[in-house]
């Protein structure tokens, strides 16, 4: 995993503050923890880790997006998973001897902090409420595995890029996705041509609107969800 760059935190403001997982910590428990972390900027098209790194660090994107993705024997990219600002990675493998098994590359200039496996160990032994919070972000990280596996499972394309895209405006919290067709078809294991064919198909129901080559603003989520 590649560190760099280290500075503290808390000269460009407290980046867990608006992390749930941080909700029950005081503000001076934040600045302490803060103290220990480290800051990189990294530019796009950077990787932060490669699939034979070990997680050693939470970290957590400040802003930007990084790509999750793996490679199949055909070097077809398979991608896991686009997180954004305010997401978290490695709560789940930080405290196992794994590899993390996926390449993660920063699609945008990408603003992260980390935090230690010590730092996160000294936390679950003081504080029981960041326990419990790191026990139901587990909760939701095993719930969103599950989910990619029933939407791979959609046999009808458009029903299923359909899907994506509700999932994708859950987890964003908004209804603006900013994504490429190749990004959208590696994720969910279609053809960039599908993937355009359907985009059009679902842009004449009336339920998306697409702008330009990377946006799609989902007009009616529900009526999505229906189908």
């Amino acid at each position: 995993m590649i560190i760099q760059n280290r500075t503290e935190c808390h000269r460009c403001g407290l980046c867990i503050g608006k992390i749930s997982l941080f909700d029950n910590l005081s503000q001076e428990k934040q600045e302490q923890i803060m103290s220990h972390a480290n800051h990189q900027v990294l530019p796009k098209g950077s990787l932060l880790f490669l699939p034979e790194d070990q997680v050693t660090r939470l970290i957590i994107i400040r802003q930007g997006k990084l790509k999750l993705s793996g490679y199949a024997a055909d070097g077809r990219e398979y991608i896991y998973d686009i997180l954004t600002s305010g997401a978290v990675f490695g709560e789940d493998t930080i405290f196992s001897q794994a590899t993390i098994g996926m390449y993660g590359e920063a699609l945008s200039e990408l603003h992260i902090c980390s935090l230690s496996k010590d730092v996160l160990e000294d936390l679950l032994k003081q504080n029981i409420e960041f326990s419990i919070q790191l026990i139901r972000l587990l909760g939701k990280r095993s719930a969103d595995y599950q989910e990619t596996i029933r939407l791979l499972a959609i046999p009808d394309s458009k029903k299923r890029l359909e899907q994506f895209l509700v999932n994708r405006c859950d987890h964003l919290g908004h209804n603006l996705i900013e994504l490429t067709r190749d990004t959208i078809s590696s994720a969910i294991h279609m053809s960039r041509e599908t993937v355009s064919r359907k985009l059009a198909e679902i842009e004449r129901d009336g339920n998306i609107e697409l702008i330009g080559y990377k946006k799609i603003l989902v007009n009616n989520k529900e009526k999505l969800k229906s189908f």
